[in-house]
């Protein structure tokens, strides 16, 4: 690798290209420890950055040239607007996490938002969206719902934009919408639905594990099933919820401190 930047230098890929490579280096700390602050750096280059040196594949058509490096700004975008969210490498600022996710989600064009948040049932394909980079979009997405549920970064609190944003959203967004409905925030109380989000959230999420074993050890939205909920909060705890640990032990009631395993106490409950 250094040999072939000797020779060929920063356009082995094109120096944009590079600098966003070397930002995702930088902060998945791949090839090297991590470095948020000069990952930080070399996203924001990209993003202020044209299209003159990134080195594009041939056969596309002067359009799909300009789509082509927007995915990576699209990307870089999303970085900067996680790292603002969270004070990775740049003091936390969500008012500056909130505009690069906007842009990441959306690009250049604001009137999108507001179309797009007007019509909150109509699916949005982000694959026809060859300027976006579809996983930059959906996990944009479930920060910008995040933004308008809490009112950060001089956002106006609006659940209904939150959940416009989390139905678009990674699967883990779907716990977010999940708790809305569970709760009633700006939507009707309805733990069935508060269930079918949760179910799509637990292929990845802890805590949506967790709460949907709570709906099935309470019977909401759900047959009640004790099992069922025990499987769940084993599943939770065994991705590190501490919550779902101190359920299990509850659920154990009177084996809790004779040694039984949890998977003793799963037998036990299942009768």
């Amino acid at each position: 690798m250094d040999e072939a930047k000797d020779r060929f230098g920063d356009y082995l890929l094109g120096y944009n290209e590079s600098e966003y490579f070397r930002g995702l280096f930088l902060y998945r700390g791949i090839c090297g420890p991590k470095n948020y602050e000069e990952a930080a750096k070399c996203f924001l280059k990209v993003v202020k950055a044209g299209d003159g040196n990134v080195l594009i594949p041939g056969g596309l058509s002067d359009g799909d040239r300009s789509r082509y490096w927007r995915k990576f700004q699209s990307s870089a975008r999303y970085h900067l607007g996680f790292m603002y969210y969270h004070g990775q490498g740049v003091s936390q600022n969500y008012a500056e996490a909130f505009k690069f996710l906007i842009q990441a989600a959306f690009g250049d064009c604001p009137e999108d938002v507001v179309s797009y948040l007007d019509n909150c049932d109509v699916e949005y394909n982000v694959e026809c969206q060859m300027y976006h980079m579809p996983d930059a979009v959906y996990e944009a997405l479930d920060l910008l719902g995040n933004a308008y549920r809490d009112g950060l970064g001089g956002v106006k609190q609006d659940y209904q934009d939150a959940i416009c944003c989390y139905k678009r959203g990674t699967d883990s967004a779907h716990k977010s919408l999940g708790d809305m409905y569970r709760d009633g925030l700006s939507v009707a109380q309805d733990y069935s639905k508060a269930a079918e989000n949760y179910k799509r959230a637990a292929s990845s999420n802890a805590d949506a594990m967790d709460s949907l074993a709570d709906l099935y050890r309470n019977g909401q939205g759900v047959a009640k099933d004790p099992a069922e909920a025990m499987k769940w909060y084993m599943k939770a705890a065994q991705n590190g919820s501490a919550d779902a640990k101190k359920k299990i032990m509850e659920m154990m009631g009177g084996f809790a401190g004779t040694g039984i395993s949890p998977d003793s106490a799963q037998k036990e409950i299942t009768g």
